[in-house]
């Protein structure tokens, strides 16, 4: 694991890692263009031609690299010292996405997206840390949620009503352990 220490001059530093599967990768993306609100049945279909108003919440935040608050071993999701975000919308926590694009309930209508790759890091999720999708109406759902059995990627596409996802509680970190066989 490669830890990178910003403010070492101060009495609290911080520690990043760098994420070597680069910005493709690692951002989270709250998509701005929402369905037009005439004719009002229009908010209810899964296309169309988005209208003139935006989705005040929106963004997209790239990450080349994460905080991470060694002692919990979690990953600090909302430090943007080492992430750009789009000069028009708003900053983007780590691993989050949403949208208010559409009110279908269909889950493959989700604009917002997010990515998180700690391959090469020496890092993973642990198995305990999952993503929820949070908005109305109760029970709206992510959809093409991924999340690898190594624990090293996860992604999802997030939204409708104006909803979000994000992870539940803390994005935890474990170090990758390797194992070699003796006896080779």
């Amino acid at each position: 694991m490669k830890v990178y220490c910003h403010g070492m001059n101060t009495s609290s530093p911080k520690e990043y890692v760098t994420l070597p599967a680069g910005v493709q990768n690692n951002y989270a993306y709250i998509y701005a263009k929402r369905l037009p609100p005439r004719p009002y049945s229009a908010r209810y279909k899964c296309e169309g031609k988005p209208g003139a108003m935006n989705y005040s919440s929106a963004g997209l935040t790239k990450f080349r690299k994460v905080r991470v608050d060694l002692p919990r071993m979690a990953i600090v999701r909302d430090d943007f010292t080492f992430a750009k975000s789009d000069p028009f919308g708003r900053r983007i926590a780590y691993g989050s996405a949403g949208d208010c694009f559409s009110m279908h309930y269909g889950g493959a209508c989700r604009r917002g997206h997010f990515k998180v790759d700690l391959t090469h890091t020496g890092l993973h999720l642990k198995a305990s840390t999952e993503w929820q999708a949070i908005g109305f109406p109760p029970g709206i759902e992510m959809h093409e949620y991924k999340k690898s059995k190594d624990g090293t990627l996860v992604s999802a596409k997030c939204g409708g009503w104006c909803g979000k996802c994000r992870p539940v509680g803390e994005m935890l970190l474990e170090q990758t352990v390797c194992t070699q066989d003796e006896g080779k």
